[in-house]
């Protein structure tokens, strides 16, 4: 059963001959919509959707301007918006084989001879109604494959993958990479079944799938629970350290909620920031996967492993970026495996004159306001 009618429009000034075209391709799937003149027909095809358009090819019309079957599907055919519609037209022994061919080459996909033979009919708008299925099906599975794809790569990567059959890594000078692990997450998981495990790890990142996406970030990867994203890439923005800040602080106020939750066997999170210069891109031919590089992908991993449970790590450069919208906390220079010492804050919450009254992680509108210039 389709999902939707099939929409015919029958073009021909007999009324008789509109009503016998009727009574052939009567059916529950269609719709049989009639016009009288090219011009009507136009008129319809703009205020309907039209699937297949059948035309008588010499249709002489009594009153207003001329326009017969030729030019109605010369008109059809330089209207981009009616490219997906199907043309069929009907000839007759007083047409000349060279209008045929006319037809054929202005963009009608078919013709009938008149007299109509019912069965013949009836069987070629089939095959075009079949045909036109196909293809709507076809592409309901295409915008599916679209969709997986948008959830694996930017558009702009996918996008080039289609055009050059490769993609350019690309240099950012600045942008900011978020870093989540929930805390003790190996410990607490080997008591319990690996299906419910994986359960809470979902809604977990599914609820963070959503906040990335609301603050423009981009989500990298997910390596067992661990989470991986990054503002500013691949479409830069200047306000990128603040964004992935406001998404830090609802991530962390999320978890910390879920802590009250007794039906789970909830995890502590912790979360580490770095804002630097970067590369980012795609690798490799087969299973496609957006990734990024560099010494400041590799310090906020240094910082979320430096934070503690329910903590916001961030570094200095990314500090300087954003204290003027919130309150952090400096925790010193501190020293991390491979970086040697860095200045680290705590980032606690969005200063008071930029956040919600009853919410110090949720931005006013004064604050989005600001955020409406990225």
């Amino acid at each position: 059963m389709m999902e939707e009618k099939y929409n015919i429009l029958i073009v021909d000034d007999d009324e008789k001959m509109l009503c016998r075209w009727e009574g052939i391709l009567l059916d529950p799937s269609r719709n049989i919509i009639k016009a009288y003149s090219g011009h009507e027909a136009m008129r319809m095809l703009v205020s309907r959707h039209v699937h297949l358009v059948i035309t008588d090819i010499d249709m002489p019309v009594k009153n207003g301007p001329q326009m017969n079957g030729l030019e109605l599907i010369k008109h059809i055919r330089s209207k981009a918006k009616f490219n997906n519609i199907s043309i069929i037209f009907t000839t007759d022994d007083h047409d000349s084989l060279e209008d045929i061919v006319h037809g054929l080459e202005d963009g009608a996909i078919d013709y009938l001879i008149e007299p109509l033979h019912p069965a013949i009919t009836k069987a070629k708008v089939a095959t075009h109604q079949n045909l036109f299925e196909k293809r709507r099906l076809l592409r309901l599975e295409r915008e599916k494959t679209e969709q997986l794809l948008r959830n694996i790569l930017p558009e702009h990567t996918i996008d080039e993958l289609k055009v050059e059959g490769r993609t350019t890594a690309r240099h950012y000078n600045q942008a900011t990479v978020m870093f989540t692990d929930f805390v003790n997450f190996t410990v607490s998981s080997e008591h319990r079944e690996p299906k419910l495990v994986v359960e809470q790890l979902n809604y977990y990142f599914s609820y963070f799938d959503d906040v990335i996406s609301e603050y423009y970030l981009e989500k990298i990867k997910t390596i067992g629970d661990a989470y991986m994203a990054a503002g500013g890439v691949p479409i830069r923005n200047k306000f990128n350290p603040i964004f992935c800040c406001l998404a830090a602080l609802k991530l962390r106020d999320f978890v910390a909620k879920e802590l009250h939750n007794e039906a789970t066997a909830p995890w502590e999170v912790r979360i580490g920031i770095n804002t630097g210069p970067l590369v980012a891109g795609v690798v490799g031919k087969m299973k496609y996967q957006y990734d990024i590089w560099g010494d400041t992908v590799n310090t906020a991993s240094r910082l979320e492993g430096a934070s503690v449970p329910g903590k916001i790590n961030i570094s200095k450069s990314t500090y300087e970026l954003i204290k003027d919208y919130f309150d952090c906390e400096y925790r010193g220079d501190l020293e991390i495996k491979s970086k040697g010492h860095i200045d680290m804050y705590f980032l606690n919450h969005i200063l008071l004159e930029y956040a919600e009254i009853d919410n110090s992680s949720e931005p006013n509108q004064k604050f989005l306001e600001i955020l409406q210039e990225h």
